[in-house]
């Protein structure tokens, strides 16, 4: 393993709940000079990538009524990977209800239950990964779980809308952040992050983060609620900003709340 790899994965503790602007924006030094990663290659790469998680998830909800456990959600998604010739990005994750909660849950032999479910998945092509998560409902959820994601679903737009070229990646994902109101304390990682061989690379939108927004950029937005006991809820996407600006969402998949038949 590389050098920079064991460095991006080296775990920075940090309580998200309990953010301080003012001292943070001090703290932080930012990088003006970070060299982009990019290439034809690697964006042709994750766009094809991209197309491959769609059509998985598309065929995991048309088949959902087959499963009863996480796990077989997980095997199912594997198996469809094998036959297609592909590699997945990273351990699939499968969350159902209350498990949901947790940010990277291992897939278990836990019944489906009724509630929020999300799948957070990626393949990669020529060693390029994609990241996309999409939360649905098993169930018929209330006003307000519908609210609830929503608020998730209008934070993770305006953190879209916010990646301009010279922005501050801390701003953007302050941005989201405060935009969940008293829900904010439940969001516990940060807004996203770069996007390449490996998993997670920078720029990094974060808190923490001193990237800039330049053009060429492939990261993640991912904003999410999770409530222990309860729920969990989140929403991403890759996206890429392209030399003149214009940021390119390039995962399709519908991200209005899906409802399945309860259990």
């Amino acid at each position: 393993m590389k050098k920079t790899e064991k460095r991006l994965k080296k775990k920075v503790k940090f309580d998200y709940r309990k953010l301080n602007k003012k001292s943070l924006i001090k703290k932080i030094k930012f990088n003006l000079n970070r060299k982009s990663s990019y290439s034809a290659k690697k964006l042709n790469s994750i766009k094809k990538a991209c197309i491959y998680t769609d059509q998985l998830y598309k065929v995991v909800l048309k088949n959902f009524h087959k499963f009863q456990t996480e796990n077989e959600v997980k095997k199912f998604m594997e198996s469809w990977m094998r036959k297609k010739k592909l590699r997945k990005a990273f351990p699939i994750i499968v969350a159902s209800c209350k498990n949901a909660f947790e940010i990277h849950h291992k897939p278990s032999n836990d019944k489906l239950a009724n509630g929020f479910c999300y799948l957070d998945f990626g393949v990669r092509v020529k060693g390029y990964c994609s990241d996309m998560t999409r939360t649905f409902f098993i169930g018929k959820p209330s006003i307000e779980e519908k609210k609830l994601y929503k608020l998730v679903y209008d934070s993770q737009m305006l953190g879209i809308k916010n990646i301009k070229i010279g922005r501050k990646y801390m701003e953007i994902d302050l941005a989201s952040r405060d935009f969940l109101g008293r829900y904010k304390k439940y969001f516990i990682h940060s807004l996203g992050h770069g996007l390449g061989k490996w998993i997670h690379m920078r720029p990094r939108a974060s808190p923490m983060s001193g990237d800039i927004v330049m053009a060429n950029d492939i990261v993640t937005v991912e904003p999410g609620i999770y409530i222990k006991g309860k729920l969990g809820i989140r929403i991403e996407d890759d996206i890429y900003i392209d030399s003149k600006g214009k940021v390119e969402v390039m995962c399709k998949s519908n991200k209005r709340l899906v409802c399945l038949p309860k259990r």
